[in-house]
């Protein structure tokens, strides 16, 4: 999540968004956290990429980044405490 105006996401915002997508889609698709980054990586095309979060989340290298507009938004992925147990 990308909010522009707070430092961090306070847990009734949390829990709003939680409840929201267990209202339109379902409990299944509730994520388990729910955390504020400060850039998303994109492509030169300006699409969201989300393999090499993945990738960093599950310890595996990052292969081939030139794709990226952004790459450097990378290195914040891989200190987030939250999803240090995944």
């Amino acid at each position: 999540m990308l909010p522009n105006d707070v430092d961090h996401l306070e847990k009734s915002l949390v829990d709003r968004i939680k409840t929201a997508i267990r209202q339109q889609l379902s409990a299944r698709h509730v994520p388990e956290i729910i955390i504020q980054v400060p850039e998303i990586p994109y492509t030169i095309n300006m699409k969201k990429v989300e393999v090499p979060i993945r990738r960093i989340i599950e310890g595996q290298p990052i292969h081939a980044t030139g794709s990226l507009a952004n790459p450097n938004c990378l290195d914040y992925y891989r200190n987030i405490p939250e999803l240090s147990k995944w």
